[in-house]
């Protein structure tokens, strides 16, 4: 991986803190009496937030495509050595990381089930697949 992809990884990293970030102020908004209109405005920030997130997950899987041909392209005894098995790995966590991504957006849009409320589901999101799918994008950048 090279470093403009290393920088790209952090910039993708940061913006899915940033959505983490919203869902926080979301769920936090929840706890309070909101009126119905207030109730739209944050179900249209979660709706805003699965398409910033879809974006991310766009170039996430472009950066882990590359990373694939790379080592596809490389002749079989480099794939063997240190750097095609780090990019192995790092593809493998991109992978990773766009699978926690897809299953964050697919949680949000499909909503709460009877047994849970919406701050359930937006921290399980938060704290689970969105934080899994930063811990798997600082894996790639190593």
């Amino acid at each position: 991986m090279n470093a403009k992809q290393r920088k790209e990884l952090i910039d993708l990293r940061l913006r899915i803190e940033a959505q983490s970030n919203r869902l926080e102020v979301v769920v936090s908004e929840l706890d309070t009496q909101i009126d119905e209109d207030r109730k739209k405005d944050l179900l249209e920030t979660i709706d805003n937030v699965c398409e910033m997130l879809e974006d991310i997950n766009t170039e996430v899987e472009q950066i882990k495509e590359d990373e694939e041909e790379k080592f596809g392209n490389m002749p079989e005894g480099l794939q063997q050595s240190e750097s095609g098995e780090k990019l192995e790995a790092a593809a493998e966590a991109l992978g990773e990381a766009f699978d926690y991504v897809e299953s964050a957006v697919s949680l949000l849009r499909q909503g709460p089930d009877a047994n849970e409320s919406l701050a359930d589901v937006l921290n399980g999101v938060k704290d689970d697949d969105l934080q899994s799918a930063i811990d798997q994008l600082e894996a790639a950048a190593e």
